[in-house]
């Protein structure tokens, strides 16, 4: 098969803007990337054909409509037609069969689950790939559409006040801000520390250091990876940032509480509607994320971290 290479053109001069969108389309790309190669067929040029090692005729594949003891009736992509399912282990209504000659002779394998979850069109029935791609861009659009609405959904006043209530008046008087998450939230952590560090802001990911977080993890313990880093380098002025899609990370909660006994402002950034930190006095600005969809959290999340640091940019 020849591949095309398709170009992916962002038409925006902002690069936060240009990095959000960038990483919406990484993510949909992700999830398609698992769909096609679960999905078999779609790969190939034209509908993979199963060919008869006796006969050298092409077996079709028919979805079982109905059943009587070894009988069955499936439908193919030529009509229905009544088979023998005696070859098959525990045929079930709903089966995808492969079919030659009158008799069924294997079970197709059936989409995955991540499939079944994320693109659920996609089902054992599917066999025409035109409707099945026609069917993923129409769901890839509508990812993008419920993006901007969680995008939207953000209270712009949560994230002003976060500003000019903890952020720029600490930042001013020489505090550094202190940034951590775990998994994709840790390089969320490392980027919202980056973009400080480039307008001229004292900012250290805690995240990025695997040999102390190792040693800590190895030595202390998981949750406490955070905690001990702001016990030696946090200081009363300073600001703790969380980064956590659940709003359930138990060493990021530790650290919220550690950062606020020693005197730091602390921010939470969170999806799932905040999650426990919803009940956590220890946080004194939490910007939440309505979704519970994970790649949609973080897209969100990274509009709302940009937009702390523009709000910083402006004072400098």
């Amino acid at each position: 098969m020849i591949v095309e290479a398709q170009a992916f053109k962002v038409g925006t001069e902002d690069p936060f803007v240009a990095q959000e969108i960038l990483e919406t389309a990484y993510h949909e790309l992700w999830e398609l990337v698992h769909v096609f190669f679960e999905h078999e067929g779609l790969l190939s040029e034209g509908p993979e054909e199963e060919v008869c090692v006796t006969c050298g005729d092409v077996a079709v594949q028919g979805s079982l409509l109905k059943l009587e003891g070894s009988r069955g009736h499936v439908r193919t992509a030529l009509g229905e037609e009544e088979v023998d399912v005696s070859l098959i282990d525990a045929p079930r209504l709903g089966d995808l069969l492969l079919c030659h000659g009158g008799v069924a002779i294997d079970r197709v394998k059936p989409i995955e689950q991540f499939s079944q979850e994320f693109y659920p069109f996609l089902t054992n029935e599917t066999v025409d790939a035109a409707t099945v791609l026609a069917d993923v861009s129409r769901s890839v659009l509508i990812k993008w559409e419920e993006v901007a609405a969680i995008r939207r959904a953000t209270s712009l006043h949560a994230v002003e006040a976060t500003l000019t209530e903890t952020l720029r008046p600490r930042v001013r008087a020489g505090g550094t801000v202190l940034t951590f998450g775990n998994g994709g939230s840790a390089t969320d952590a490392a980027d919202l520390a980056a973009d400080l560090q480039a307008i001229g802001v004292p900012a250290l990911d805690l995240s990025g250091e695997p040999s102390v977080i190792t040693a800590i993890a190895n030595d202390v313990g998981f949750e406490e990876v955070f905690a001990r880093q702001l016990i030696a380098l946090g200081r009363p002025g300073d600001v703790a940032v969380a980064i956590t899609t659940s709003g359930r990370s138990a060493n990021a909660l530790r650290a919220l509480r550690q950062a606020h006994k020693q005197g730091l402002a602390t921010i939470a950034l969170a999806g799932y509607g905040g999650g426990e930190l919803t009940r956590e006095d220890s946080v004194d600005h939490l910007l939440v994320t309505d979704s519970t969809y994970i790649p949609r959290i973080q897209e969100a999340q990274a509009t709302i971290y940009h937009a702390l640091v523009r709000g910083l940019e402006e004072d400098r």
